[in-house]
């Protein structure tokens, strides 16, 4: 299966997790932000890019903390939101997270410790950890 993107992106992110935990193998093909060629642009029209800081600043400041607080209530003690196990449901909450991540936005560990912690064991699991790890690499570069 080919996939167009960078794994920075966290709709490509979900789909590298799950492709991992079901033993999918893929072809990741860098594309986005002014790469890809022609067969990118027929297969993502929309070609998103990314918005200004001053929204990203003010969603930061305003928009996260309720957002962390809904899913510091919500994470059930399993560690899994549906059926004490990973689901894509898992992987989508956790893959903006990783991009939060990587923007050095933190998390209060005083006011979200079950959040802090259902995002570091899902990181934590071989596969995802490595993904996340080479993008870590390519950010440094």
């Amino acid at each position: 299966m080919i996939i167009y993107g960078s794994g920075l992106s966290p709709f490509v992110r979900k789909v590298l997790f799950f492709a991992h935990e079901k033993g999918i193998t893929v072809d990741l093909q860098m594309a986005g932000m002014g790469a890809g060629g022609e067969d990118f642009a027929a297969a993502s029209p929309f070609l998103k890019r990314p918005g200004d800081m001053a929204a990203a600043d003010a969603a930061v400041r305003d928009e996260l903390p309720p957002l962390f607080d809904y899913l510091e209530r919500t994470i059930p003690e399993t560690g899994f939101l549906v059926d004490d196990r990973l689901t894509l449901a898992d992987i989508s909450v956790v893959c903006p997270l990783v991009n939060l991540d990587h923007c050095d936005v933190t998390m209060d560990p005083v006011r979200w410790p079950r959040t802090i912690a259902y995002r570091n064991a899902i990181l934590g699991r071989p596969g995802i950890a490595d993904l996340v790890a080479g993008e870590r690499r390519l950010l440094a570069a």
